[in-house]
Parts: C-alpha cells; sequence; structure tokens
C-alpha cells in the first residue's frame, strides 16, 4: 500500500480496500537453543513475519539483549540496520508479506544465561493482534567440558495391558526424559516426560510406532537416543462425535477458525454465525459494506488468511470476498458480482465461476477452487491497491469439480477432487499428483492410498502430523490419510446418511461439508444435511496433535 493510500486511509475519505489495509497483523520470533556455549559467539534467528496481503510500509524491529552483547547480523539489503552492545535496530520503508529472517551473532557471558527480546512494530497500521508483537526467549549458558555426551540407549517395546511400555537405558546425570513418537511415518510429537526409564504409551491406531528418547540435564543441553520401531496392532483409529444444534444453523457449509471462535457459514441463512468455544455460545456475525450488494451467498468456502482478515468464496456471486475483522465490513477482491468467467487480472477486471475452496498460505497467497476445473492464486498488488489473480492449476491439469483445499506445513497444496473422487496434491511448484484414490470411480474402501476408494470428497484438513482429514458428501464419512497412505474410515457409515453423535461407525452424517481443527487436535464439521455444527475428538488417547493451515 502506498503512503498516498495509508494518508487517505486515515482521514477516512478513502476506498473501502485502502481502508481496510490500515490494519496489519505482524508478528516476532526469536529462535534460538535452550542452552548457549558459554563464552563464544553463537549464531540465532530472529523472524519479523508480516502477516498480510500488501507490503507493510514503515516498520521497525527491535532486539535487545540483557547480558549478551551483539557482534553483527545478516539482513535483506533493504533493511537499514544500527547495532549497539545490546541493541539491533532495523527499520524498512516497505516489507514484503512473508517472514523476514534475520541472521543475528550473539556473544555470551561465562555464566548464567542471555535474554532476547524481538519487538515487531509499524509506524502507520494498527496491528489487530498486538500480543505477539514482542516476544522474549532466554537460554542458559554452559561450559562444554562440564557436561557429558551420553545419550539413552537399548530402547524396548513390550505390549502391557493398556498400552506399550517403552524403556531405555539410564542416563547418568539425567534429570528428566521426553519420549517422542510417530505413527505410520507422522511428524514425532512428544508423549510424556518421566524422570523414570520406562512409560507406558497409548497410540491412535495400528501400524508402525517409530519413537525415541530425549533426556535432559540440569545446566547442559540435552541428548538424544537413536530411533526405534515397532509394529502396533492396535484397532483403527474411530472420532468421537458431537454436536452443536441450534435454531440458528440451518445449512452450515464452511468453517473457519477466528482466534477462539469457529465461524460458521450458513447458505440458508446467507449469514455468518460464531460459536464461541470456551463458553459454548453461539451468535450472529452481521456484516456490513458490500455484503448486501449483492447479498452475500455463503455456499462456497471461508478462511482466516493475511492481515487476520477473514476471506469467503461467494459462490453463487462468483465473487472472493474479504471481512475487515474490526468493523466486520465486507469487500470485493477478485470477480464482479454474477458475472462468470474466466480471466485472470486485477480486482474486478478478474473473473472466477462458482469459486468453492478457499485456503490462505498463512503469509501473503490465497488459493481458491474454481467452478472453471482450475486452482486460483490471489495475491495482493500493493503498487496498484489491488488484488491480483492467476491460474495456479490449469483446466488441462485434469481436476473435475474441485472442492475442498487445505496447505501442508511445506507448502503443498492439497484437493478435495470431488468429481474424479480422488485427493490430489500440488506441489509449490505446480507439480500435480494423484494422493488416494481411483480416478473417475466412486465408492467406498479403506486401506492403501493407490486402492481405496471415495465418493464425492468435499472438505479437506491437515494436522500437524501430516495426516489428512477427508469429508465425504457422497458416503456421508469422515476419512483419515496417514502420511504413509494408509486410509481408514474414523467416523460415520459408508452409504448410511443419519444424524447421530457416537463413536467412528456409530456417528451419522448428512453430506458433511467443509472441516478445520484447532490447536488441540479438535476436528470441526460443518454438517450442511443436518444443519449442525459437529465437534469431533479421537477416541483412544495418543499423542498431543497441533493443528495446520486448512
Amino acid at each position: 500500500m502506498t503512503h498516498r493510500l495509508r494518508g487517505l486511509a486515515a482521514l477516512l475519505f478513502v476506498s473501502t480496500l485502502a481502508y481496510a489495509h490500515s490494519s496489519m497483523d505482524l508478528t516476532a520470533r526469536v529462535s534460538m537453543p535452550p542452552f548457549l556455549r558459554a563464552g563464544t559467539t553463537e549464531r540465532i534467528e530472529v523472524i519479523a513475519d508480516v502477516r498480510a496481503f500488501d507490503p507493510a510500509s514503515g516498520v521497525t524491529l527491535t532486539v535487545d539483549t540483557d547480558t549478551g552483547t551483539f557482534a553483527g547480523s545478516s539482513q535483506a539489503s533493504f533493511w537499514r540496520c544500527t547495532r549497539e552492545p545490546k541493541r539491533l535496530r532495523c527499520v524498512a520503508d516497505e516489507a514484503a508479506a512473508g517472514p523476514h529472517v534475520f541472521q543475528v551473532d550473539l556473544t555470551t557471558p561465562a555464566t548464567g544465561s542471555v535474554k532476547v527480546t524481538a519487538t515487531f512494530e509499524s509506524i502507520f497500521s494498527g496491528d489487530p493482534k498486538p500480543a505477539d508483537n514482542k516476544i522474549s526467549e532466554t537460554s542458559r549458558v554452559y561450559a562444554p567440558a562440564s557436561c557429558g555426551t551420553q545419550a539413552p540407549a537399548t530402547l524396548a517395546a513390550t505390549p502391557s495391558r493398556g498400552g506399550v511400555e517403552l524403556s531405555w537405558s539410564a542416563v547418568p546425570g539425567a534429570a528428566s526424559y521426553e519420549v517422542f513418537a510417530s505413527l505410520d511415518g507422522e511428524t514425532p510429537r512428544r508423549m510424556t516426560a518421566t524422570a523414570n526409564t520406562a512409560t507406558t504409551a497409548r497410540f491412535t491406531g495400528g501400524g508402525e510406532v517409530t519413537w525415541f528418547v530425549r533426556a535432559s540435564f540440569d545446566g547442559c543441553p540435552s541428548t538424544e537416543s537413536g530411533s526405534a520401531t515397532f509394529d502396533h496392532p492396535a484397532a483403527a483409529p474411530r472420532l468421537t462425535v458431537s454436536s452443536i444444534r441450534s435454531e440458528s444453523l440451518v445449512e452450515p457449509v464452511a468453517v473457519a477458525l477466528e482466534d477462539d471462535h469457529v465461524v460458521v457459514g450458513d447458505a440458508s441463512l446467507r449469514s455468518l454465525r460464531s460459536y464461541h468455544i470456551p463458553s459454548g455460545a453461539l451468535f450472529d456475525q452481521p456484516l456490513t459494506g458490500e455484503a448486501s450488494t449483492p447479498r452475500l451467498a455463503l455456499d462456497g468456502g471461508i478462511a482466516g488468511g493475511p492481515g487476520g482478515y477473514l476471506y469467503i468464496a461467494d459462490r453463487s456471486n462468483h465473487l472472493v470476498r474479504y471481512v475487515y475483522p474490526d468493523t466486520r465490513g465486507t469487500f470485493p477482491a477478485i470477480g464482479t458480482a454474477g458475472s462468470a468467467g474466466m480471466s485472470d487480472g486485477l480486482g474486478k477486471a478478474a473473473r472466477v465461476r462458482s469459486p468453492l475452496g478457499i485456503v490462505s498460505d498463512g503469509s501473503s497467497r490465497i488459493f481458491i477452487s474454481d467452478g472453471n476445473n482450475t486452482i486460483r492464486r490471489m495475491v495482493f498488488d500493493a503498487p496498484k491497491g489491488e488484488f491480483s489473480s492467476t491460474t495456479f492449476v490449469a483446466a488441462s491439469a485434469g481436476l473435475d469439480d474441485p472442492a475442498g483445499l487445505a496447505i501442508d506445513a511445506v507448502g503443498n497444496l492439497y484437493v478435495a477432487d470431488r468429481g474424479n473422487h480422488v485427493i490430489r496434491r500440488v506441489s509449490p511448484s505446480g507439480e500435480l499428483t494423484t494422493v488416494a484414490g481411483v480416478m473417475d470411480t466412486a465408492g467406498h474402501r479403506d486401506g492403501d492410498a493407490a486402492q481405496a476408494l471415495f465418493n464425492q470428497p468435499f472438505g479437506i484438513a491437515v494436522d500437524a502430523w501430516g495426516s489428512l482429514l477427508v469429508t465425504e458428501e457422497g458416503n456421508h464419512t469422515v476419512r483419515r490419510i496417514a502420511p504413509n497412505g494408509t486410509v481408514t474410515t474414523v467416523a460415520g457409515a459408508p452409504g448410511q446418511p443419519g444424524n447421530a453423535d457416537g463413536i467412528g461407525d456409530g456417528a451419522r452424517f448428512n453430506r458433511p461439508a467443509f472441516l478445520t481443527i484447532t490447536e488441540d487436535g479438535t476436528i470441526w464439521i460443518a454438517d450442511r444435511g443436518n444443519g449442525t455444527l459437529r465437534r469431533a475428538v479421537f477416541s483412544v488417547s495418543g499423542p498431543k496433535r497441533r493443528s495446520s493451515r486448512n
């Protein structure tokens, strides 16, 4: 956004687009190990993240340390930095959306600890989430000569009542041990911390378990064992499903997360509802601005994205819109109401057809599944003050009625290819592959991804272990695709629509639509045919799960 637009925004005599961009979500992070060697120069990272769709104008990053001193830094050339012994201050006239990484050289003291504080601020814009603008991390200083290097060994796994007993050899001087495990190739997660050399573990589902042990010490860095594996013959994972019923929900289609709320898009009422997770209260989210010209349809997906805005695939109106977080003003981003088409371009000059799925990469880009059997990508063009739309996956790639979208931790885009009855993956470079299902073959079959069958997969989300959760309109079920490709039905009975809470195949859905996952691993599903918001959690305890973008 130009300084001219920002000045106009301050006077409130601007277009809705410039007004909306007077808010910018900035986040500071410090990445340093828990222990630093005494009396040496160590390299740490400070990340200044611009979570918006346009560059941030006039931003400053200040890095302070208490007992250490700064010996140098490396950063992009457009940052102007000045360095004092205990303060590094960098200014940018314009910082592009996304993370900006600063390599900072820190000289440590002989004893004690080192605290580093990073403060990331905007001169011109407000921040809807200021709590994460200032972040501190502390590391302890250690002398290598006084610390050992022995790691846990002799890892053993023995079946026991209620789980698997994991044991390992003791390490002299260890204060505690942490056990990490993964199932079927998922990302390892910490299962437990204990002062003993054994623990009983329970896993969600059967398959190959890979695990290792980390030994922690007082005043010294931790050490890790090598990894070990064993086959776990537990029952398949199942979801425990419950319902959030309300007369104010008629046809929920989309769900998205906004702080501690689940935002629900209702196609029949053509309005947003917000479910406050801590209190269980469900209330209206009235919208202003261009939401009524034409009236917002809310028959497509919604997603949180750059700048803290909410993005809406306005399917029936052939638009993509965004919602300003404070005023709830709703403004068009791409397309012209009622004008379906297929053309890239800026703002209203671009044309989309019945956009359905929508997802943000968490930085500056937004992806949409388009009724032209394409995937479109939106990026804010700061000099022109409008969104730019380009085609990321062309119709020639063979998508058929693509629906839900999700992005994993390394930037792969997953597509619920509804008409082809398969799940597709698009690499960051645009390469398209089929990850589960048989092309153009509807059905229901669990097992290996290449032989599994789906029936109109609709919503899709990625958990932090790398597993995919998929809703199916045709089968009325929720499926799980593990990182090793194993497909299981975790809730619902294939081909049996209904409305019932329960565990696994005891639950019933009716045309489940979009879904999302909160940080504690809870899955929220828009059960369109039943007019309910469903809550689902895995019924067998295991390593704690955290969410990913969807």
